[in-house]
């Protein structure tokens, strides 16, 4: 009887650690996001570009995110590309309410090729400022993405493609945003040259979202983008 009182006692204590533990761990939900792009060219060196991306979450329930984009960059040499842009963000956090930021951004690009495999890296500095707050609130957060695309022979006009992007707070406000590591993308899928204007990209995305005083989210992210050239 003891004995028997004994496994009891520890598979309840295994199964509360258990449960403990999922509490504890990173708050799961499953989004689908739609991200449209458009890139046009002013000059031999300058480029326009332009983007929307409204994002369903909370288990594809709700819409809970917009953003509207735009920039100009300009090339350099080597591959070098730099822009500069205004960004508008809505965050839906409850039915019927809002939460509007406006961002600045600054960033240098770079486009590489080893042999078939294309290279992009970018390193993005962004001013944020959230509706209702004082600028001595704005949150600087700095964004570095590494993207690999690679060729399928056995697919014409399809690439597989997979890229990373890591996000870094750079201050803290109060009641805000905290200093330090804030999130990571994580995104493979294939993209498809539909014609010299139109590229289409899909895939799974995993985003890892960090909180100081609150559950992590992880999420579980089907992409959906489309390229336009004008």
């Amino acid at each position: 009887m003891r004995k028997i009182s004994k496994k009891l006692f520890f598979l309840l204590l295994v199964l509360f650690s258990v449960s403990s533990f999922a509490e504890k761990g990173p708050k799961p939900d499953f989004q689908s996001w739609l991200d449209l792009m458009g890139k046009g060219k002013l000059t031999d060196r300058l480029h326009l570009f332009l983007q929307f991306n409204p994002r369903f979450s909370q288990n594809l329930s709700r819409f809970g995110f917009h953003l509207m984009r735009g920039s100009l960059d300009y090339d350099l040499p080597k591959n070098f590309q730099i822009g500069g842009g205004y960004t508008w963000a809505q965050n839906h956090l409850k039915p019927k309410t809002s939460d509007d930021e406006q961002r600045l951004h600054q960033e240098v690009t770079h486009h590489g090729k080893w042999g078939n495999v294309s290279v992009t890296n970018r390193a993005r500095m962004e001013e944020r400022f959230f509706e209702g707050r004082s600028a001595s609130h704005m949150v600087g957060r700095l964004r570095y993405l590494s993207r690999v695309q690679v060729p399928l022979d056995y697919m014409e006009n399809v690439s597989a493609v997979a890229w990373d992007e890591v996000w870094f707070n750079v201050n803290s406000v109060a009641q805000g945003s905290q200093a330090g590591f804030d999130m990571n993308w994580a995104f493979m899928g294939v993209n498809l040259k539909v014609n010299k204007a139109i590229q289409m990209e899909m895939g799974y995305m995993l985003a890892y979202v960090h909180h100081k005083k609150k559950r992590d989210n992880l999420n579980h992210v089907m992409v959906l983008a489309m390229s336009f050239n004008f």
